[in-house]
């Protein structure tokens, strides 16, 4: 903040000098000022909930984060709680200090949230003493950033922590779950609240891939949510979509069944869900490049290579 007084009578005498003609500018020469709000945001990009009170700095962030995300903004932390809970944004970047609700009380009731408590939030403050910081990571922030801060270093950040969302769900998907010992309870797992429900909606799909009608209701009546809710989340964890997550759990559960030594390719498709031969022979070897009787005759070698898709 930089505060001058007006007029000249605090100035001595000869030390003003009065300039009647207007300086002539070289508008070649003079750079242009940078357009706001005229940037194009890609279409298909992931959602970014910008929430800021001091609209200078929102207006500047969002043009940054626009050549890469759609951004939403919100003036304070209550109209943040509210756009997220609507449009459930893929990623949150909040200031503290704010009007009506800050920061932290915002970042509390968005991770007690089963619908919200997936987001990312990076959190922008001024407060730089250490207590601050373990603070904000309490109450379930990704990331602190202390203001002043490098534009370059916050989307960083942010493109990290979307990375790792979808990193840490394809290794629960899949991961090799260890056979169950005989009379004896699982090991414990201390999960976090997004395993927990990444982990059932897996356990879920796995024991009714074989149904041919398997709908996203209900996916979400087994997570307790409502179809728009499971389907703003899930997609936000994994950027996949709900039925497109079943379609490749069954090609997968397909290829343990023949890598098993199934050989009947009819009794496959109908075991996983598929109620069409020709459309389950398309999907597998679109997602393997192999049709499924080539592959029951080379499982041997073919079965330990990765699929294209991943």
């Amino acid at each position: 903040m930089v505060e001058l007084q007006k007029d000249k009578a605090h100035f001595a005498p000869d030390s003003v000098i009065i300039i009647t003609t207007p300086p002539v500018v070289n508008e070649e020469s003079a750079p242009a000022l940078p357009a706001t709000n005229t940037l194009q945001e890609p279409s298909d990009a992931q959602l970014v909930l910008l929430v800021e009170d001091n609209t200078e700095l929102s207006s500047f962030l969002a043009n940054q984060l626009r050549t890469q995300y759609r951004v939403e903004i919100a003036a304070d932390g209550l109209q943040g709680l509210h756009k997220a809970q609507q449009q459930m944004p893929d990623l949150i970047v909040s200031d503290i200090m704010m009007p009506n609700m800050d920061g932290i009380t915002m970042l509390d009731q968005l991770k007690r949230d089963p619908v919200t408590s997936h987001i990312p939030v990076v959190l922008l403050s001024a407060r730089y003493d250490v207590q601050s910081q373990i603070e904000g990571l309490q109450y379930g922030a990704d990331y602190y950033i202390t203001k002043p801060f490098h534009t370059e270093f916050l989307k960083a950040s942010i493109n990290n922590l979307l990375r790792q969302r979808t990193k840490v769900f394809r290794n629960m998907q899949n991961k090799e779950k260890p056979k169950a010992a005989v009379l004896n309870p699982s090991d414990v797992v201390i999960t976090t609240q997004d395993e927990q429900f990444l982990d059932a909606v897996i356990s879920f799909v796995e024991e009714s891939m074989h149904e041919p009608e398997f709908e996203i209701e209900a996916m979400a009546t087994s997570a307790n949510m409502s179809r728009s809710a499971f389907y703003k989340k899930f997609k936000s964890l994994t950027n996949m979509a709900p039925l497109e997550f079943v379609n490749e759990m069954r090609l997968k559960r397909a290829k343990q069944l023949f890598d098993a030594g199934e050989q009947n390719v009819s009794s496959v498709n109908y075991s996983t869900g598929f109620n069409s031969a020709k459309y389950f022979s398309t999907c597998f070897k679109k997602y393997f490049e192999c049709p499924p009787s080539d592959y029951i005759k080379n499982r041997t070698t073919i079965g330990e290579q990765t699929p294209n898709k991943k």
